[in-house]
């Protein structure tokens, strides 16, 4: 029941209070589980309603170091606020994700001589004003809006600073805001699939779990990641704050890593190909916004047993307390190093802008062939676009504030 409730509400915002309410009790029941399902977007409460516990010793188990960068940077949380933090603990396990795609009336565009739809401003063409369906999800309808303004550093999760760094004044920002809202139809997360088979609408912009199964069954529907890539989300393991089948009757059960890494498996990778029914976390390319790039092989090598990964956690605790107790011996050489660390994070953060710069342009090169998302395909989108794609984040207070001033 957690499961269907939580995954319901990823879809359909309406759902979020039932999920609210019902959260706690589902969790207090299921005590005696160790693991339960939620999306990634409910982390960040769930950890903050002491939900759920971290996932003990995760970073010395096969499966951590299985999952590329992005998707362990999305599970590092502060365990206060359930923000991202990159000294966090692991708080869940993502198992299959998905995306938000574009799906389109093929014979509806060739009939009234409409452009194709290949990134995310083709949906502010004139001619498609009333003609597109959105989820009901305010959130990704303003990152939707974000996307249009066409910037290589403008995202999902782009604040307030990020846009007027990137040259975009709040006028200019709320205009297309309200340029792609008059776009829309409707918005629903029930009926933009239906409103777009009985043509009420040639565009529809949703989940991969709505859009996926209609253009498998209906031919004349295309469907595309748009070329500048798009929002993802994930479904996540996680350990209820109450399991007790560990040591002591506390905690989560000892096989607990084994399942985890059943979950992501290479084989287990195997059976979710594509966007189906979800796709593998194994599968998702690194990005140039990645603090470092994930090898399979070389994480494969360097995790053969959960010894060796005991003994490296251990060396790194032990150097960094060595290197605590110089720097408080000789306060200057903390200083220098504290300038070297960011001279070093600043070239890194020019490094990765500049690699989001080339993939960007690069990406716009794709035909329109290449974007579409075909059975033969698993339904997956081109790797390009996978890299220039992004996970919703939580949000500060004033970036809350400021989407909810856009969309006033």
């Amino acid at each position: 029941v957690c499961a269907c409730v939580c995954a319901r509400a990823l879809t359909c915002p309406n759902s979020l209070l039932l999920l609210l309410l019902l959260l706690p009790i589902l969790l207090h029941h299921a005590g005696i589980a160790d693991v339960v399902t939620l999306g990634d977007a409910w982390l960040a409460p769930a950890i903050r309603r002491r939900l759920i516990q971290p996932i003990p010793s995760a970073e010395t188990y096969r499966w951590w170091r299985r999952l590329p960068p992005h998707w362990q940077q999305l599970m590092r949380r502060d365990s206060r606020t359930g923000q991202l933090s990159e000294t966090g603990e692991v708080w869940g396990c993502p198992y299959r994700w998905g995306a938000l795609l574009v799906a389109s009336k093929r014979d509806q565009l060739q009939r009234h001589n409409r452009s194709p739809i290949r990134t995310w401003s083709d949906l502010l063409q004139p001619a498609l004003k009333g003609r597109i369906a959105f989820s009901d999800n305010p959130r990704e309808f303003v990152g939707i809006a974000l996307k249009t303004l066409n910037h290589p550093h403008i995202g999902f999760n782009s604040t307030e600073a990020d846009l007027s760094k990137a040259g975009f004044s709040r006028e200019a920002v709320i205009a297309r805001v309200r340029q792609l809202k008059s776009q829309a139809r409707l918005f629903s997360s029930q009926e933009h699939v239906r409103a777009l088979i009985a043509g009420d609408v040639w565009v529809a912009a949703g989940s991969s779990t709505d859009l996926v199964p209609l253009a498998e069954r209906t031919p004349s529907v295309d469907l595309l990641g748009p070329a500048d890539g798009t929002n993802l989300w994930a479904d996540v393991w996680g350990v209820p704050a109450n399991a007790r089948h560990g040591h002591l009757q506390q905690g989560p059960s000892p096989i607990l890593p084994s399942w985890l890494e059943f979950c992501i498996s290479p084989a287990r990778a195997d059976s979710l190909p594509g966007l189906k029914t979800g796709a593998s976390p194994v599968l998702l390319p690194a990005s140039p916004r990645d603090a470092v790039h994930h090898n399979p092989a070389a994480a494969e090598a360097s995790s053969s047993s959960s010894t060796d990964g005991s003994n490296s956690s251990l060396l790194h605790k032990l150097s960094s307390k060595a290197a605590k107790l110089r720097h408080k011996q000789h306060p200057h050489l903390q200083q220098k190093h504290e300038q070297q660390r960011l001279i070093c994070l600043h070239k890194q953060q020019e490094e990765r802008a500049q690699r989001q710069e080339q993939l960007y342009a690069s990406a716009q090169d794709l035909s329109l062939d290449q974007l579409r998302l075909t059975q033969a395909g698993h339904f997956m989108p081109p790797s390009k676009v996978l890299q220039l794609s992004e996970c919703m984040l939580p949000q500060d207070s004033h970036t809350i504030d400021f989407y909810n001033w856009l969309l006033s």
